[in-house]
This record gives C-alpha cells, structure tokens and sequence, in this order.
C-alpha cells in the first residue's frame, strides 16, 4: 500500500486549515495514496487561541473530511479537538475511511511535561482503536503517546502491522533527536511499522507543541524507510506487511513481558 505523510503547518483558522487537506489530500491520492495521514491539531494549531471553540466546529470539520474522502475513495487520518463533557477537549485523531462512520481515538497520554500542562485544557481518552484498510490493520497513537511502549505493544498484540502517529512536537534542545528516536523504537517495540507525521518546524519562537518536522516511516525492525526534513511536504512510502512478519519471527518481543 502507497501512504502519504503530509507535513504541514496549521494555524488558528480552521477554515484554512480545512482547505490545506484537501489540497494535501488531493494531491496525494493523484499519487496513488490510499492513506494519507496529518499531523496533531491539523483542525486547529496549538498557542493559536482557545481549543473548546475550535472543538465545536469538530462535527463540521468531520462532514467536510468524510465527503471528501467519500470522493477520492482514500482514507484519511487527521488531527482534531471535540468536545468533552467537562471545560477541557479531547485530543482526537479522526479515521475516515470512504462509506463508513468515521472513528476516533483520543490521546491517552497528555503532554505534561517540559513545562507544558496539556492537561489543563484537554481531557485524556482511554480508548485503542485499531482499524482495517485495505487488508492492513492499523493502530493509532498521539504525539506523547510515543514515549510509552506498552501502548503500542497492545495495539500490535490487537493485530496492528503499522501504527499511525500524529503529532504536534514540541521544539527544544535534544527534542528533533527525541522524536526520531522514539519513533525507531516504538518500532522495534511492537514490530510494526511507524508512521510518524508531525508539522513542520515553525520558527517563531514560541513553545508550544508546534512542530519540528522530520516526519518518518519506520520499518518493523527500526529502518527509516523515508523521511522528511523540516519544511512543509508530503512523504510517501510502500508498505509491505510481509516485512512484519519477518520481523515477529526473527525478532519474537510481542507477548514476551
């Protein structure tokens, strides 16, 4: 299966931001790309004004990817805010896939963490979602989420041959090396592959989680397969599952804790 990782930069202005996937979509799917995945807060960047109003345009934004999707015959993997019950968000990776309802996971580790308190505005989930597209099973984490290898172990040992991973990284010293060491490892971890898709670096000085680039798709034994650098772009990559097999039988971790 062709993928594409689109490494974009979001902004406060979902309208725009709608408009950026569906010329990213567009683009990709005239490449041949049957999915086509987005970083965290694609719907709404973060440090760009209060996330529960983005939230509640969450069902609009979904109708418009889901008719898109519907389209092109594509399946896409975008990041998003919704409401919660409560004064806070979830942090939500909507899967959208062409004829069906779309499904949701949200972020299950927040980032707490160098100062930032993502828990502040933005409520954990609970759930693992894996889901099935075109004879691959995928599973799908956020961001810090990558930096707890039992998730992504249980989302293999659920059947996932590739995890999905949007993401909003956090510039800072050692954090480029933190983000593409990580996604090496949740690799060798689970013997999936990764892909991981963040935003572009945004220089503007400020300290959210606003991107650092270097998008990537690990193979299952912790080889880069291709990867971006910092600006804005679209990573494409052939998944072959036969190499997670190999890699489950050479290297037998999953089930061994």
């Amino acid at each position: 299966m062709k993928v594409a990782l689109c490494q974009i930069n979001s902004s406060g202005d979902i309208d725009s931001n709608l408009a950026l996937v569906e010329e990213n979509v567009r683009t990709a799917a005239a490449e041949g790309a049957r999915l086509i995945v987005f970083p965290e807060a694609t719907m709404h960047a973060f440090g760009a004004g209060p996330l529960t109003g983005s939230a509640a345009r969450f069902g609009w934004f979904t109708t418009a990817i889901q008719s898109l999707v519907d389209d092109l015959s594509v399946a896409v993997v975008c990041g998003c805010f919704r409401p919660e019950e409560g004064e806070r968000v979830y942090n939500t990776a909507l899967i959208a896939r062409p004829n069906e309802e779309p499904l949701l996971y949200d972020k299950t580790h927040l980032y707490d963490a160098f100062g930032f308190a993502e828990s502040d505005t933005v409520a954990p989930g609970e759930n693992v979602v894996t889901f099935d597209w075109e004879g691959i099973t995928f599973g799908v984490a956020i961001c810090f989420d990558i930096r707890f290898p039992a998730l992504f172990k249980k989302m293999a040992c659920a059947g996932a041959q590739a995890i999905i991973v949007p993401t909003s990284w956090t510039p800072g010293e050692q954090k480029v090396y933190h983000w593409r060491l990580l996604s090496r490892a949740r690799a060798l971890d689970s013997a999936t592959f990764i892909l991981a898709t963040d935003q572009a670096f945004l220089d503007d000085g400020r300290t959210d989680p606003v991107g650092v680039g270097y998008s990537s798709v690990i193979d299952p034994l912790g080889q880069v397969v291709a990867e971006l650098e910092q600006d804005e772009g679209i990573l494409y990559a052939e998944l072959d599952t036969t190499a997670v097999e190999k890699a489950r039988q050479s290297l037998p971790v999953l089930g061994a804790d």
